[in-house]
């Protein structure tokens, strides 16, 4: 019975030890990554208020250099999310707005495809088709102003071609009155 006893309590006491071993190492990297998660929570906020204050740039380089560290896959999806959109808020160019949507793709294929409430994979095709949209109207545009530019040409050649027939008018009504005062005096 001694021996039994002696027995269970060195089975308790490396059990113990185990644990105490194993818990200490588990809790302190809980504790890191608890602390980075903390940090890295942080600077998604910031990002976030420069992004809704309109700072768009900056919330770009906020969530950039975020990923450059982040460890948590939730909160990578998350902030992965913010930068597409910030990238679209600040695009100022085709190729911006096709960075952007690069950028949504990207977040897209890491986003879980079981959402509890609303999915923000919905506005992609909207976004997708307002860039064509951008496109066409920028053709259009191009197109509209190459169309002014040529009308503007033939306005001031009308208006020459108006101001040389004004000369021309105003020349025959003086020799037309030139004409009635000979006439009158012969």
């Amino acid at each position: 019975m001694a021996q039994q006893n002696l027995t269970y309590r060195i089975l308790l006491g490396v059990a113990l030890f185990a644990v105490l071993i194993l818990g200490t190492g588990c809790s302190h990297k809980i504790v890191v990554l608890q602390k980075n998660q903390a940090s890295d929570i942080e600077k998604y906020d910031q990002g976030l208020k420069n992004y809704w204050s309109g700072k768009y740039s900056q919330a770009q380089e906020d969530f950039a250099s975020l990923l450059e560290e982040i460890e948590d896959p939730g909160l990578e999806r998350k902030v992965r999310f913010a930068q597409a959109c910030s990238v679209l808020a600040a695009a100022e160019s085709s190729e911006d707005l096709k960075a952007g949507i690069r950028l949504w793709e990207n977040w897209q294929e890491l986003a879980p495809r079981d959402f509890f409430y609303e999915d923000p994979r919905l506005v992609f095709p909207v976004l997708r088709d307002y860039h064509q949209y951008m496109i066409t109207t920028q053709r259009e545009f191009t197109e509209q102003k190459a169309r002014n530019k040529k009308y503007q040409l033939e306005i001031k050649k009308l208006q020459e071609e108006n101001q040389e027939l004004i000369e021309k008018i105003n020349a025959l009504g003086k020799l037309y009155q030139d004409l009635q005062y000979k006439r009158k005096n012969l």
